[in-house]
Formats: structure tokens, sequence, C-alpha cells
């Protein structure tokens, strides 16, 4: 008997069960291809929140095998808690997947996650909460409008403490926006398209001007390095800025090998910035002269 054969012989109930039984199957493959034991609990609960995400996709673009996938490799290679991902808003979830981008709903930190993670003051999550809130609100206004959907995540919060002020970055793949957090309130939100957007022009400005690091997501590193690596020494007009971009790096051990392994994409591996002759001059006369 072939297994048409055997198909045809099946109960509809046990048809229906066999969507499940695949699903089953592929999660323990995904967990077992990443030596990562599943209990019992656990393969259900991913079940149950796979089926609520797929019923929050109001168009069925996405199978629930895909979503389940997902929803497995954030737990087993992202190291997110499944009680963390079943607290999360399902938009957020299917946002990732439809853009096919595995380091969208990771590098998406909410007060939360941030405070997961403990490496934010108390003071810091009360402000990133406040931004959360009005992009939250964006959000919404641009689904009421029926214009395109790209919901921004946080990528860079400086803090100047001699003006008390907060400087947050935020982006998604169209833009990026820039806002002031002061005595409790947004202030001096702007939008800058991404062809006229610098690291240099900004970022290293900022930090030129007094503003210190506060958060920094790895994402955000990979893009700065990136464009970094364009760089030549004489080309960067904020040098100063630059540099304490840089004394931050070593000092936090931010590396390239670093960075791939947080941002978790194979493709385009990250420049190592420090190799770059023309960014660092001195250091590589310094290094042929200890080779005489």
């Amino acid at each position: 008997m072939n297994t048409l054969e055997k198909y045809k012989n099946f109960t509809n109930s046990e048809k229906e069960n066999i969507t499940e039984y695949f699903i089953y199957k592929s999660i323990y493959d995904i967990a077992n291809n990443y030596n990562h034991n599943l209990s019992d609990d656990e393969v259900v609960r991913i079940m149950e929140l796979s089926k609520s995400v797929y019923l929050k996709d109001d168009e069925y673009n996405l199978s629930l095998a895909t979503i389940s996938d997902y929803v497995v490799k954030c737990l087993v290679i992202y190291d997110i808690p499944l009680n963390k991902l079943e607290k999360t808003d399902s938009i957020y979830l299917l946002d990732a997947i439809y853009h096919n981008d595995n380091n969208r709903f990771v590098e998406r930190y909410t007060a939360d996650e941030l405070a997961y993670k403990g490496v934010v003051s108390t003071e810091l999550k009360k402000v990133i909460k406040q931004v959360e809130s009005r992009l939250k609100k964006e959000e919404k206004d641009e689904l009421e409008d029926n214009s395109f959907y790209e919901s921004k995540v946080i990528d860079l919060i400086l803090y100047n403490n001699d003006k008390d002020c907060y400087r947050i970055y935020v982006s998604n793949d169209e833009d990026i926006g820039v806002m002031d957090y002061k005595n409790n309130k947004i202030t001096n939100y702007q939008i800058c398209v991404d062809w006229a957007y610098s690291v240099d022009d900004y970022i290293f400005d900022d930090l030129e001007s007094g503003y210190e690091i506060s958060y920094i997501a790895n994402k955000m590193h990979k893009g700065m390095w990136f464009e970094i690596d364009t760089y030549c020494l004489d080309d960067i007009q904020n040098k100063d800025g630059f540099e304490k971009y840089i004394n931050y790096c070593k000092e936090n051990d931010i590396t390239n090998e670093y960075i791939d392994k947080k941002v978790r994409v194979r493709e385009n591996p990250t420049p190592n910035i420090f190799d770059n002759e023309y960014l660092f001059p001195q250091e590589k006369e310094n290094e042929e002269e200890m080779e005489r």
C-alpha cells in the first residue's frame, strides 16, 4: 500500500490532525538542531501561541507551520523566554515574519525586554516607555490613514547631563526618526530619510556636543560599522564624536565578531573597522614599526 492509499484510509479526524503532527515534528527538529531540549509543556505552549498569532493574521498570508517555526527559533536561537513571547503583541511577530527578518523582533526592545536584559536604569525604563507609546500611536495613526505600515524600533539612546536631556534614535526600513526627551515630554521629533542620513552628521555630532551613549542596539552597531568602514579619517567632520564612539566600543568589547554573534546575520559579515588603515593610520604605522 503506497502513501496515497494510506492517506485515503485515514478518518476525517486523522486527516485534520496531520498538519499538527507535522508542526510538532518541525518544532522538535529545530530544537534538536540547536541541542535544545523542549519539555512537553513548552511544545504545547509553542503550538498554542502559534495558533493565536495565526488567527491574528487577517489575510492569512502565513501558514501555521511558518509561524511555529519562527516562534521556536526565537526560543532556542535567540534565547527569548517563552513567557516573553506569549506576552508580546502578535503584530510584532507577524511583522518580523512578513519581512523575513529574524532580527526584527529580537531588536524590538520594549522597556520590559530591556529590563529583562538588565542593561538600563529605572529612569531610562520610563523614557523608553514614553517613546514606545509614541511609536505605537504613530503606527496606529498610519494604519487609520491606510498608509504604508512600517513599525519603528529604538536603535540608540543618548544622554546629555548638562542639558538633562535624552536623544533617541528610532528607525524602520524607510527612514530614521530622532527625538528629544526632557521633563517627561517628547519634543523635536524629526524624520530623516535614509539617503540624507550619515553617522557623522548625526551620531558623531551629538557625541561631540556632549551626549553619552546610554543604550545602543547591536543592529545599530552593525549598520554603523558598515558605514564607518567606508570613511577615511580625514572624511570625518566630528572626530571627537568618532573617537568617543570608538572608545565606547573598546571599553565594552564591541568587535565585529561580537556584533555578528549577537545580530546573527550570516550574509554580509561586519567589517573590522580597526583593520581600516585609512581610519587608524597611526596604529598601522605602529604595527609596521614593530615588525621591523
